[in-house]
């Protein structure tokens, strides 16, 4: 099975470039061999500065970046501010957004190697009967956006459309209520078309719980963050902050009036309602992540089992 045809496709904010080489079958690994710094970091820097400068139009403060080449270093770049008089650093964590449904995507085909559910599983196998929602969707057409399930974020008074300004953050929003309120009739019949649909991962996080009895992020952190020490990633807040993590303060134009506002001091209580598995992340995390996951791709195995 090609997991490049399963894994939802991904358009970073962070910009990642892996340049990977030929690993043994035996053996995951998560970071090119260190050898050399690359001979052209500089070279890097300014293109990082030059592109923040020339594309961000006034709407983006500052970006994270990271490249691994064979044979040399990681390379980790930052350029602007988090927010004035806080410069970023490689270190940060960023809201990743729907990159997060790759890890998740990932957690999916574990969960089917392991024999604990079947991409051919009908959604009333795991869930309960929702309306606007066929029971008999597979897992495999959520993972691939084929369900025709009408995507949530596209809503008219969905906080993405409607705007964040009369938005209570503090809401904690139950799925009956997302469901009902923000899910209309299907695009399609399941199987029928192609619509991407962030509603597809609502539903994964819910059979995921529903196979492990556990939470998502829980999972993916015991499944895949931590046998890949990737320990500038978390999801989920189900526990506090770690001190040494400093997350980078996310901009939006709430009010919709054409400027950009912090909205660091917002509760992400109403977002993590929406997206259970709510992950940040730093650029090299990310980096290593593809990394590893792409270099070997039908070696899931690999993955420590919990």
């Amino acid at each position: 099975m090609s997991f490049k045809k399963i894994l939802t496709p991904i358009i970073l904010l962070i910009i990642i470039l892996a340049l990977t080489s030929y690993i043994s079958s035996s053996a995951l690994s998560i970071t090119p061999p260190i050898e050399t710094e690359l001979p052209y970091t500089q070279e890097l820097q300014n293109a990082l500065d030059s592109a923040l400068e020339v594309g961000s139009g006034g709407h983006q403060l500052g970006v994270s970046a990271a490249i691994i080449i064979p044979g040399h270093k990681i390379w980790l770049g930052g350029s602007g501010v988090s927010h004035p008089g806080t410069p970023i650093t490689p270190e940060m964590l960023f809201n990743i957004g729907s990159a997060e449904k790759n890890f998740q995507a990932t957690l999916v085909l574990k969960l089917t190697e392991e024999g604990l559910l079947s991409l051919d599983d009908p959604l009333h196998k795991w869930l309960p009967e929702y309306p606007n929602i066929d029971k008999n969707i597979t897992i495999r057409q959520l993972l691939n956006h084929t369900s025709g399930i009408y995507d949530f974020v596209e809503h008219p008074d969905s906080p993405w459309r409607g705007g964040f300004h009369n938005l209570n953050t503090t809401k904690r929003w139950t799925t009956e209520e997302i469901i009902t309120t923000f899910i209309r009739e299907p695009y399609f019949p399941p199987g029928g078309g192609w619509h991407y649909s962030t509603t597809n991962y609502l539903l994964l996080s819910m059979i995921i719980e529903s196979v492990t009895s556990s939470q998502g992020s829980i999972e993916i952190k015991n499944r895949l963050l931590k046998p890949l020490k990737l320990e500038h990633t978390m999801g989920g807040f189900t526990e506090p902050i770690p001190n040494d993590l400093i997350i980078a303060h996310p901009w939006y134009d709430a009010d919709r009036d054409g400027n950009i506002e912090d909205m660091s001091s917002s509760s992400v209580i109403w977002l993590t309602s929406f997206i259970p598995n709510l992950t940040y992340s730093s650029a090299g995390d990310l980096a290593k992540w593809i990394n590893a996951l792409w270099t070997a791709p039908l070696q899931l195995d690999t993955f420590s089992k919990k």
